[in-house]
């Protein structure tokens, strides 16, 4: 199932897909693709965090701290 996820998100025909010798990263916010990187023990898909999400969050967190007035 989460091959016919991965083939259906990034376009890939399954046998492509089974081929790809790189981790997909992918921001666990929003979904955006941000690239690949080697794998180390498997192939498929990994997440991080994009600089838009990141920014977004960051501002969220010094919103927080403001109303708490620790700023």
């Amino acid at each position: 199932m989460e091959l016919v996820k991965n083939v259906l998100r990034y376009g890939l025909t399954a046998c492509e897909f089974k081929e790809v010798n790189t981790i997909i990263i992918q921001c666990a916010w929003c979904k955006k693709f941000m690239g690949e990187k080697a794998p180390y023990n498997d192939k498929g898909v990994t997440h991080a965090m994009c600089p838009e999400c990141l920014a977004k969050e960051l501002k969220k967190m010094k919103d927080l701290r403001t109303l708490k007035g620790k700023d």
